[in-house]
């Protein structure tokens, strides 16, 4: 009597031997073929499969016959007779594989019975544990979040269970996105890559624009904060179109021709972070100086740290905190230090203690009004179910820090949310938000530390800043968040070089081209100067300390605007030699968001602001002229010199406002919206939709000649509005050439040897040609040519041409000319 035990683990089941049987005897000598132990294969689980296996020793060839059964309470199930024509030596003999029935799973009896050449070669009996059906997923996914640039990643295709699988399994990796890379190898369970450099998803120091000429549709490339753009050089931030375009997707196909199942892996070269030298622990930094340097060291860490700099001699070396405190990274080239301070993320209730209501350190209280923005709500509305955040992929920005990285272990929303073991609802309803931990409350919606970097270590005065990368760090995620796209092709990003870098050093002029002196006069101190793009944080407040209401998206100035220059209250000679007392200012109303718009792009000046002294001899109209650009006199029809015979307006004055048509978004990222053009950037084309959302008659270009247009320069043809005031400056033009000055169309706008000579022989003709060239420059800087308002347009200068042709001498006939009326009556007049 022989006893056979077998035990066995597959797919995580054990399957116990547990029985003793009787082996039929053989009398005849040596037996020709002896069994091993039998083995049992398959998925043995509820609705799977099970098969046997044994060892079989033959001292000749033969033939082999195999029969077997399955049995147990309520189960009985015949295997198929095996049949083998083994050789002499040992083989392995595998019987077929069958079905176990689904609803069946416990313990059952395999027994196996085998002959050789006729000769009974004995029973074995196997006590076989079938486990219930556990779903095999045909699709799996695995992430690895924060890998760095340039380093080397290993993907694990076991994660795609092969179980069930018989015969030949085939293995095929592909890449389904994310800049192309060659993977080691192919055909096998693992395989590895190596990251792109962080410059194949940044450029360093260029405007966006070049992407949008230059043909290459490499919308990755994101700008990096260079030096002309605020702060420093110290750190490279992934805002989040970087981070999603430094993130490649593999995919894994395994198959053995019947059966086939697929892992995807998506690897994430980095988390987004905020553009603040305060960094979060646990998280990767890149750095980058002044130079291009490429040897670094890491000088100094905080007491306890391990961290190591990685890639230090590359372009940018790569740093991963792990306690808090300060890093100094070393430029071997330069000899300069640059200083990054990791954190951990705490909570507004922390800023709260200095920077919050009644506080005692003498602070302005910014948290109360920032809790009434969208940011203190965006995501307790929308898990609410109100408008917000919509799901989890939304979090990413609207909750303090969140990443998944298990390295990032800095008290962020994402590792609180695992250690409380909160889930994202699957309804959105009222009561979600006070439903959740406290804790993880303190941690949602978009905070202090979203802008300013997390507060454990005070990000203090660094962290204040109007680099665009702030915002853009959310705000630009290649779909519906493009506003520092659009914003970069525009005259405020791209164009600041004019606009800025040279008058905003000005004190005079840093009220509005100083980045920062913006900012200071709305908050009615003294401008700053300094120079830079004219960011998303000068025209808006992301604390709305203004407390404007929503309708207003936090701008600085909303609804009232003052035009004119608040420093000029004198008294000035009136044309007749009188003397008045001049209004200073004029202040507009009911302007909504474009009173923004409009306190800067005005003349700077009230015309009769710009006087000669009192008692002058000669009364010395307008010594200035006015600035660029005047689109806020001409849209509402003000700020003319002798503005009595310009009186009029049309419907644009009272129908819109600059938000209406400069920000009217036709679905593109290079025109209108935060581009705040009228001219599509790329094409050239005009943004004819902004005009037709009112016109009902199709507006098909600006020089739009509508259904009650009329000749106003009285040439004898109804052209475009624009072609028209184009036709009716050059007629004024040619009228201050007809009483001896020459005027032109850009800076200085007049020959001042033509005019003084004209003035010095006829003094009572400095006044009507200063009026004249004053409306004049303000129709030229105004840059619609009679769009924005046509009516007051036509008829200044047409009121101008009168002025001045019926107040100076003609040189062709020495005496004074004839108003506009006379000299072109075919002329329609307005």
């Amino acid at each position: 009597m022989r006893t056979f035990l077998s035990t066995k683990f597959i797919c995580g089941l054990v399957v116990a031997l547990a029985t003793t049987i009787a082996a039929t005897s053989y009398s005849g000598g040596v037996p020709p073929a002896q069994m091993g132990i039998v083995t049992t294969g398959g998925t043995q689980v509820s609705g799977g499969t099970l098969n046997y296996s044994f060892d079989l020793s033959a001292l000749t060839s033969g033939v082999l016959v195999v029969k077997a059964q399955i049995k147990a309470k309520g189960l009985k199930v015949n295997i198929p007779v095996f049949t083998a024509s083994p050789s002499a030596g040992t083989s392995t003999i595998t019987g077929p594989l069958i079905s176990i029935p689904a609803s069946f799973h416990g313990t059952a009896l395999l027994r196996v019975t085998a002959k050789f050449n006729r000769s009974n070669l004995g029973d074995r009996l196997i006590a076989v544990t079938i486990a219930p059906y556990t779903a095999i997923p045909s699709l799996v996914s695995t992430n690895l979040y924060d890998v760095g640039f340039e380093n080397p990643v290993t993907l694990d295709g076991t994660i795609v269970s092969t179980v069930g699988m018989t015969g030949p399994i085939t293995y095929t990796w592909s890449q389904t996105s994310g800049m192309t890379t060659a993977l080691s190898t192919n055909g096998v369970p693992a395989t590895s890559f190596t990251t792109g450099a962080l410059t194949n998803f940044v450029t360093m120091g260029t405007d966006l624009y070049v992407d949008y000429v230059d043909g290459s549709g490499n919308t990755n490339q994101i700008y990096v904060t260079p030096a002309h753009r605020f702060g420093t050089d110290e750190g490279i931030y992934l805002e989040n179109q970087q981070a999603t375009a430094a993130t490649y997707v593999f995919r894994l196909l395994v198959s053995n021709g019947s059966i086939a199942r697929t892992g995807t892996f998506t690897v994430a070269c980095s988390v987004q972070t905020p553009a603040q030298p305060s960094i979060p622990v646990g998280v990767k930094a890149f750095i980058k100086g002044a130079t291009n340097s490429t040897s670094w060291a890491l000088a100094s860490a905080p007491t306890g740290s391990a961290a190591t700099l990685v890639h230090t001699n590359g372009l940018i070396p790569e740093l991963r905190p792990d306690v808090e405190g300060p890093y100094v990274i070393h430029d071997n080239v330069t000899g300069t230090n640059i200083t990054l301070t990791a954190a951990s993320w705490t909570g507004y209730q922390f800023c709260a203690v200095c920077h919050g209501q009644g506080n005692n350190v003498g602070q302005t209280d910014i948290v109360t009004p920032w809790s009434e923005t969208l940011h203190s709500m965006i995501f307790s509305n929308g898990i609410d179910g109100g408008s917000g955040t919509a799901g989890q992929s939304c979090m990413q920005c609207h909750t303090v820090g969140y990443n998944q990285s298990p390295l990032a272990t800095n008290n962020n929303f994402y590792a609180v949310q695992q250690q409380l073991g909160w889930k994202f609802p699957s309804v959105l309803k009222v009561g979600n938000f006070a439903a959740m931990p406290s804790h993880l409350q303190g941690l949602a919606n978009i905070q202090c530390e979203n802008c300013h970097g997390p507060g454990s270590r005070h990000p203090g005065a660094p962290s204040i800043s109007l680099d665009v990368k702030v915002c853009a760090n959310c705000h630009q995620n290649g779909t519906h968040h493009v506003k520092p796209e659009q914003w970069e092709v525009s005259p405020h990003a791209g164009g600041y070089e004019g606009i800025s870098s040279q008058e905003g050093t000005r004190s005079a002029c840093a009220g509005c081209h100083s980045p920062q002196g913006y900012v200071d006069r709305t908050r009615g101190l003294t401008p700053s100067v300094s120079t830079g793009p004219l960011t998303c944080q000068v025209c808006h407040d992301p604390h709305n300390v203004a407390q404007f209401p929503e309708v207003a998206h936090q701008v600085r100035v909303y609804d009232s605007v003052t035009i004119g220059d608040v420093t000029k209250t004198n008294g000035v000679v009136n044309p007749d030699g009188s003397l008045s007392l001049v209004t200073s200012t004029m202040t507009l109303t009911n302007k909504g968001t474009a009173a923004l718009c409009m306190s800067c792009h005005n003349a700077r000046s009230l015309p009769y602001q710009n006087a000669g002294t009192v008692g002058s001899p000669i009364p010395n109209y307008m010594k200035s002229l006015p600035h660029e650009s005047t689109a806020t006199e001409v849209l509402n029809g003000i700020g003319a010199a002798d503005q009595g015979n310009a009186e009029g307006n049309s419907f644009h004055t009272y129908l819109a406002e600059c938000t209406t048509c400069h920000m009217y978004s036709n679905g593109s990222n290079t025109v209108g919206d935060h581009t705040f053009s009228m001219t599509d950037r790329l094409t050239g084309d005009d943004n004819v939709a902004a005009c037709n959302q009112c016109h009902t008659e199709p507006v098909t270009g600006f020089d739009f000649v509508a259904v009650n247009a009329q000749d106003y320069d009285g040439n004898g043809v109804i052209e475009g509005v624009q072609t028209e005031v184009q036709g009716l400056l050059t007629i004024l033009s040619n009228k201050f050439a007809d009483v001896g000055v020459t005027v032109y169309d850009s800076y200085p706008f007049i020959d001042s040897t033509s005019y003084t000579t004209v003035t010095n022989l006829y003094p009572s003709e400095a006044a009507p040609i200063r009026r004249a060239l004053w409306n004049r420059v303000l129709i030229v800087r105004e840059g619609s040519f009679g769009v924005h308002n046509t009516q007051f347009t036509v008829r200044l200068l047409q009121s101008s041409y009168t002025d001045l042709s019926t107040n100076c001498i003609s040189l062709g006939t020495g005496t004074n000319g004839n108003p506009f009326s006379v000299d072109y009556p075919n002329a329609h007049l307005r």
